[in-house]
């Protein structure tokens, strides 16, 4: 019960009742060609949300792995690989939605 609570908090923290409502298209014509990114900051495409979701889903896998890490008692050097594994896919999954976010707004 409780994965699915984080998967729906996922789906809506990625934009997916906007996807469900407004039926965004996938890319958009830019100038000479396409985009998967929307240019201005309140509309999205379908595409991007769904990076949006994996990239939550990465960071919140990652929160789980360092959580994992503290049960370990009897093996310090497995616990060492699921913190690290977890700050690793936590910085993955942040630095992701900053490059996005920075790249939507046209700073990069």
């Amino acid at each position: 019960m409780a994965f699915l609570v984080v998967v729906f908090c996922i789906f809506i923290m990625g934009g997916g009742f906007y996807n469900l409502l407004k039926n965004p298209p996938s890319t958009i014509a830019l100038g000479g060609g396409f985009s998967s990114l929307h240019p201005y900051p309140s509309e999205q495409t379908s595409t991007e949300a769904w990076v949006v979701m994996m990239l939550n889903g990465l960071a919140i896998l990652g929160f789980y792995s360092a959580h994992r890490s503290t049960r370990i008692l009897y093996d310090r050097g497995s616990a060492n690989r699921w913190l690290v594994g977890g700050i690793f896919l936590i910085l993955v999954g942040f630095w992701g939605q900053y490059i996005l976010l920075r790249v939507k707004l046209g700073l990069l």
